[in-house]
């Protein structure tokens, strides 16, 4: 057989394409190494392709053509593959929005469900399922740690200022739960500090109210647990906030105690807080434990015979006004003129004159002009029951009836919102305050209808403040049931209710000491002297006339001490009329 003749010039163009096309399957099959996640057909199509390119250094193009079309076969595989696996995506895609959008729908009905139940537990006033179903909807709702914190600070919040404003109770049992639940999930110190320091500020907001004081002492716990979380090396200023909180739970502690340690306490706390609150700084936060301090200092000063902690109580209050104006913060501002006023009262009850107490009935009335009945009711309620109790000493030392009167509406309005059931201490506290004013009102009436009331409402304020529960209030109530019973002895011809007066004013001696609140102690000592000597005339009795003048000089020593000149004058006026019947 005869072989074609081949021109040189075509060997030489085939030989070039033979060594490109060697090459570019040389190449092709190296990029194949690169190729990590062929399927075992495909890794059966590489082999025979890098066999194919093998055998075409020894049997020529043929191999390298086979080697060329293998490769080719293998990216046309990996290409259907990857159309494939695109379309897949796609579908796959599509089935997650799918999916999504019934997640979301299933979330959002099961959070309007929950929404529903959580209705349901605050009307049965269950607390604590109130709170876990607040905690469920906001795991539904959130979607990571900082979000969840986040929406439990805020619920927690929310709960705490409705309890605390509205004077109701379930949100506040809520708001502790609550702030039980973030420390558990606290998850550093910021987030533990947080937690009980918004913890403290719920027990500490239901403690005032209730006539125990387990709250109280919980929330001073947890004020203290806080402030080994914030440092003041830490975090300064929220070190002077908890501090201020803690002080703020010392105090409605010290107020019920029969001793000041609790009450000096806050004062420290206060002062502790003001180093680094101060007012450059941080003015309305300054402005605030100004405020507080002031608080702590005149319950101090009420219990002592001088006016030093008084007077540093009105300079408090009158320092936190400079910065809680009336046009930037006015419930702040009207919470520390109802404050001023009841440091004035107690100052002016003091003196001889009516200045002060005057005085305090303006702040009083200055702060119902923004702590308004529809605004703040429990706040409105607090301040009508100072109103009245500083309208009351000033009808004392008048002639007629005009600021007995208002005092008395003052009061009945206070106990439109500070019910029994709400806030039994404060309605116990108005109680005996009405008591008082109505007294003072039936001892310059013919008949006894007023004082009769005023039995009434002493009574109903030995309910709540009991001896176990406020030692120092329940002594106050004692000493006033006394006054009333006393009047009523003395417009009756029998001793009965004179004989009771005695037995009221003698209680109130077993907690009104003079070593403890010794002003408390000189007025029922006072008070005691008078029956005594109504007693003692009816029945013809020195024995009791000896006990009057030994109870009214007693009395004299601690006004002088304190340099009370109006009581003084009084004390002094009825130790006479004792000698003098004692000199018959």
């Amino acid at each position: 057989m005869l072989k074609k003749q081949v021109p040189a010039e075509s060997i030489a163009r085939e030989l070039f394409a033979l060594a490109a096309n060697w090459r570019d399957a040389r190449d092709q099959i190296h990029a194949l190494e690169f190729s990590r996640n062929l399927s075992p057909e495909l890794v059966d199509l590489k082999e025979q392709a890098e066999a194919a390119f093998a055998r075409a250094e020894i049997e020529g193009g043929a191999q390298i053509d086979e080697a060329l079309r293998l490769v080719a076969l293998i990216e046309a595989r990996e290409r259907e593959a990857i159309d494939r696996l695109d379309s897949e995506r796609d579908d796959l895609t599509r089935r997650l929005s799918d999916i999504d959008d019934e997640r979301q729908a299933r979330v959002t009905g099961l959070i309007a469900t929950l929404r529903t139940k959580l209705a349901i537990y605050k009307t049965r006033l269950d607390a604590d399922r109130a709170a876990d179903t607040i905690l469920r909807i906001i795991d539904l709702e959130t979607g990571d740690a900082d979000a969840r914190y986040a929406a439990l600070v805020v619920e927690q919040n929310a709960h705490y200022e409705e309890g605390r404003d509205r004077g109701t109770s379930l949100p506040l049992e809520i708001a502790i739960r609550l702030g039980r639940m973030g420390l558990e999930r606290a998850r550093d110190a910021d987030e533990r500090g947080a937690f009980a320091n918004s913890l403290g500020n719920a027990l500490w907001a239901l403690g005032a109210r209730e006539s125990r004081v387990a709250r109280l002492e919980e929330a001073v716990d947890a004020y203290r647990a806080a402030l080994t979380e914030w440092t003041r090396e830490r975090v300064p200023l929220n070190w002077a906030g908890t501090q201020n909180n803690l002080a703020n739970a010392l105090w409605a502690l010290g107020a019920r105690a029969s001793g000041t340690a609790r009450l000096e306490e806050a004062v420290d706390a206060y002062r502790a807080a003001l180093t680094e609150w101060t007012r450059e700084r941080v003015p309305l936060d300054w402005a605030a434990t100004q405020n507080n301090l002031g608080n702590a200092l005149w319950a101090l000063g009420a219990r002592a015979s001088g006016t030093a902690r008084l007077e540093e109580a009105v300079d408090a209050y009158r320092a936190a006004l400079l910065e809680r104006t009336r046009a930037r913060v006015p419930l702040d501002w009207a919470g520390t003129q109802n404050n001023l006023g009841n440091a004035l009262q107690t100052l002016g009850a003091r003196a001889s004159g009516t200045a002060r107490l005057e005085e305090a009935v303006d702040a009083h009335r200055a702060a119902l002009s923004e702590l308004t009945r529809e605004r703040v009711p429990l706040d409105w309620a607090a301040t009508q029951n100072n109103l009245g109790a500083a309208l009351w000493a000033l009808g004392e030392r008048a002639s007629g009836t005009a600021w007995l009167e208002e005092a008395v509406d003052a009061y009945r309005a206070a106990l439109l919102e500070l019910t029994r059931e709400r806030v039994p201490l404060d309605w116990a506290t108005t109680q005996n305050n009405l008591g008082a004013a109505l007294r003072t009102l039936g001892a310059r009436e013919s008949g006894t209808t007023r004082l009769e009331e005023a039995v009434d409402a002493y009574r109903a304020a030995l309910t709540e403040w009991t001896r176990e529960c406020v030692p120092l209030n329940w002594a106050l109530t004692q000493n006033n049931f006394g006054a009333a019973l006393q009047a009523l002895g003395e417009r009756a011809s029998g001793t009965a209710r004179l004989e009771e007066a005695v037995d009221a004013y003698r209680a109130s001696l077993t907690e009104w000491t003079r070593e403890r609140v010794p002003l408390d102690w000189a007025m029922s000592q006072n008070n005691l002297a008078i029956a005594l000597l109504t007693l003692a005339e009816r029945m013809s009795d020195r024995g009791l006339l000896s006990e009057a003048l030994a109870a009214v000089d007693g009395a004299l020593e601690v006004y002088t001490e304190a340099g009370a000149e109006f009581y003084i004058e009084k004390v002094t006026s009825l130790r006479e009329r004792i000698l003098t019947a004692l000199s018959r």
